[in-house]
């Protein structure tokens, strides 16, 4: 009995160990692909949709989980006409990728189907696939396009970028000159042709609708008159009447992290930038 018992503690021992070996493994990984987002905005699912995966390396990228039951009571899910599907909130041409990398996604996916039967679901900060064009520092981006800011322009801590790659248009959002989103874009067509330059954004109503076209805008951001960056449809090519459309998720974290014209005021900082740069023609070739 003596014998017995020893030996099933001894067992019981090397089964917490391995077990607390494992633990720390997989707590390990997950921690890896995930950070906790800046400022704290995200801090609770009920606030912002979103739920922050805590601290990592400082060279990881940022993959944010978004809790689906947050979304509906946004405009993703409450205005009329917009689908509630993957491709919207993440572009018709990102779902598939971001569903299989990062939410372990298999069998068939089509990018139209519902996500309404997710808990959650994760995706980069930073579409990856585009990297190879865009650069992680702002400076090496405006080389690349030939682009030439003033001293002034260069103290804005928020600038965006709307270019052309080889494989289509991307928006590229630089806080503190680093690169911290990344995506798939959808400008004007060549007859709508979205307006060229250097404008400030303002924040519209999170549920605007189109006076022209009755179309819905979630998460508009004004780029000057009827010009506009929000949420529709996205594929990396030429789509709308004049906006910039930016995937769902994309376009909602833009808005809810780009100051707003009080908290302008309060910080003393401008505007965020948008450079909208030749849109119709590539201007971004890879660079690695």
């Amino acid at each position: 009995m003596f014998y017995k018992k020893n030996y099933g503690l001894a067992f019981g021992g090397v089964f917490l160990l391995l077990s607390g070996f494992v633990f720390s493994r997989n707590w390990r990984r997950e921690t890896m692909a995930t950070v906790q987002t800046s400022s704290g905005a995200f801090s609770s699912i009920a606030d912002s949709g979103f739920i922050s995966s805590g601290e990592v390396q400082e060279m990881t990228d940022e993959v944010l989980e978004v809790a689906v039951s947050g979304l509906k009571s946004t405009p993703f899910w409450t205005m009329k006409g917009v689908a509630h599907d993957f491709g919207n909130l993440l572009g018709y041409n990102q779902a598939e990728t971001i569903m299989r990398q990062y939410n372990a996604w298999t069998g068939a996916f089509d990018p139209k189907a519902s996500y309404e039967h997710l808990v959650s679901l994760k995706f980069p900060l930073k579409y990856p696939y585009f990297k190879k064009y865009v650069p992680e520092n702002l400076s090496e981006l405006l080389g690349l396009l030939k682009l030439n800011l003033s001293p002034e322009e260069l103290k804005n801590p928020n600038i965006l970028v709307a270019a052309q790659t080889q494989e289509g248009v991307v928006l590229a959002y630089y806080q503190e000159g680093k690169l911290k989103l990344l995506t798939s874009a959808s400008p004007g067509t060549p007859k709508t042709k979205t307006v060229q330059g250097k404008f400030f954004l303002k924040h519209a109503n999170v549920a605007y609708r189109s006076r022209t076209y009755g179309s819905p805008m979630p998460y508009a951001m004004r780029i000057k008159g009827p010009y506009f960056l929000h949420q529709a449809e996205v594929d990396g090519t030429f789509l709308s009447h004049g906006c910039i459309r930016i995937p769902g998720l994309y376009q909602k974290w833009l808005y809810e992290h780009l100051p707003n014209e009080s908290v302008q005021k309060s910080s003393h900082i401008p505007a965020p930038m948008i450079i909208v740069h030749d849109l119709y023609r590539p201007t971004l070739f890879r660079y690695d």
